[in-house]
């Protein structure tokens, strides 16, 4: 793997699902909140951490040939720099218990059964007129909660479905005379209602933002400083918690800050189907590791506090967190460079498969918006052309072992599509971080869905990791693979 050739102290941890109030589902970390599934929805509270991080190994970035940096999802979350002790204390998952759950059932769950056996009870003396619509009401009742389907309550399944069925699933990508700005609004608010781009100015420079009711975020691409551009290297990665701010900055009058790490792999040759002969020949050659293209960002975001009603009082703890995670990253040998407003809009236009053109409009003008809507359906998410679908990690593999090592390698591989994985970190106290984790492939067409998904997962469980796809929860599933920062409240 073009990134591992140093690797620190051991850390073996099994990440598990925790439910999230609107990023739905997304929330995969180092502990289980028991008893759930992951987003069980608008009820349900993020409640993840990663304990005793001082421990945990380094992220590595490395370059492919055309010289893109390249971040390991599976080392990100680390200590900062230092010596590695000769018998380090090993990172320990912390199990938060949700309330009111006993032995992985909520206490309502109880309540209902009991409920339901109680009308019965009350009613089987009277006549079938009266039992029998008691009985049935009593029996759906019992089975909504009690019968579990791929990790989840029935009664979650029916709760996931209805929120999917009232939300707004279709809309307009653009019309006529639209710029690149406005589609790429559009993108934002499809995701997540209510966002758009902002500009903020660094010094000289202008600076693109995402405005969302979460809070503010910028967008950092990575890559390697010199070098030989046509050959690999290998760059260390600060790790995130490095990224984040020191814990004796953390008080309740400073805005909270999320740091993103964003990969992308575009393996060769592109997806021409299953049994197509190039990719089964390219894939033999180089084992599936070898990407095409592959690149790196990372997304800072300042999370509103319920006071603030604007951005102004955002906007200074954003530049302050900016400077701080550009040194960061410049230390460790990297290039940065902060997109501006035109350069953020141009990127996210791209997950509807537009690039941006002269005069501010997107390449093709009016005749590329014609007809394309940006769409939500049960188990992928399309702009325009291009057909996403998305995933959460349920678990990986111990990262001292080779398949822990190469788990992005051979996931952003496997399926010999374009493949983003996004891995998002917050402080939740002085010695817990909290992580979110999604991962979006782009569809060469609906049809290879079935195939591309059983390739994923087949790949994933060869490296001891499972992965889901994220069925009725495909526009958050893609939010939190954009540069939102990682977490949507």
């Amino acid at each position: 793997m073009p990134y591992g050739a140093r690797r620190a102290a051991a850390w073996e941890g099994t990440a598990h699902q925790v439910g999230s109030p609107q990023a739905g589902d997304l929330l995969t970390t180092v502990t289980q909140d028991t008893g759930t599934g992951l987003a069980a929805g608008a009820a349900d509270t993020a409640a993840a951490v990663v304990a005793e991080e001082a421990a945990a190994p380094q992220a590595e970035a490395a370059a492919a040939p055309q010289g893109a940096a390249v971040a390991a999802l599976d080392n990100a979350v680390a200590a900062p720099d230092g010596d590695v002790p000769t018998r380090p204390r090993p990172t320990r998952p912390v199990r938060r218990r949700r309330p009111w759950t006993v032995g992985g059932l909520h206490v309502l769950q109880l309540v209902v059964w009991e409920a339901a056996v109680a009308a019965v009870l009350t009613v089987h003396r009277q006549s079938p007129a009266v039992l029998v619509p008691v009985a049935v009401v009593a029996t759906l009742a019992v089975l909504l909660t009690a019968v579990r389907v791929r990790g989840r309550w029935l009664h979650q399944w029916l709760g996931l479905w209805l929120r999917f069925r009232a939300r707004r699933r279709s809309v307009a990508l653009g019309g006529p005379g639209d710029t690149t700005a406005d589609v790429a609004r559009t993108v934002l608010d499809s995701l997540a209602r209510g966002s758009s781009l902002g500009l903020l100015r660094v010094g000289d420079d202008e600076v693109g933002t995402i405005v969302h009711t979460t809070g503010l975020s910028v967008l950092v691409e990575t890559s390697p400083e010199g070098g030989d551009p046509t050959a690999e290297a290998t760059r260390t990665l600060p790790p995130l918690t490095a990224l984040l701010p020191p814990v004796e900055d953390d008080d309740a009058t400073v805005p909270a800050l999320a740091v993103q790490l964003l990969v992308q792999t575009v393996p060769a040759p592109a997806w021409a189907g299953a049994d197509d002969p190039a990719a089964l020949s390219y894939r033999q050659l180089t084992g599936g590791t070898v990407p095409a293209r592959r690149r790196c960002w990372v997304a800072l975001q300042v999370v509103r506090r319920p006071d603030d009603d604007g951005t102004a009082d955002l906007e200074a703890p954003l530049v302050n967190g900016l400077r701080r995670l550009r040194r960061q990253l410049e230390r460790a040998g990297l290039r940065t460079q902060v997109l501006g407003p035109d350069d953020l809009a141009a990127a996210l236009i791209g997950v509807a498969g537009l690039e941006a053109g002269p005069q501010g409009l997107p390449r093709g003008g009016d005749a590329a918006l014609t007809g394309a809507r940006v769409t939500e359906t049960w188990t992928g998410w399309s702009a325009g052309t291009v057909v996403h679908t998305t995933f959460r990690l349920l678990d990986w593999p111990s990262l001292e072992s080779p398949a822990g090592q190469e788990l992005v390698d051979r996931l952003g591989t496997s399926t010999a599509v374009s493949t983003t994985v996004s891995l998002a970190a917050r402080r939740v106290s002085a010695d817990q971080v909290e992580l979110a984790t999604s991962l979006r492939v782009v569809l060469p067409g609906s049809a290879a869905l079935d195939d591309v998904t059983a390739r994923l997962q087949a790949e994933a469980t060869s490296c001891g990791a499972r992965v889901e796809r994220l069925d009725g929860r495909q526009a958050a599933g893609m939010a939190a693979a954009v540069a939102f920062g990682g977490f949507l409240r």
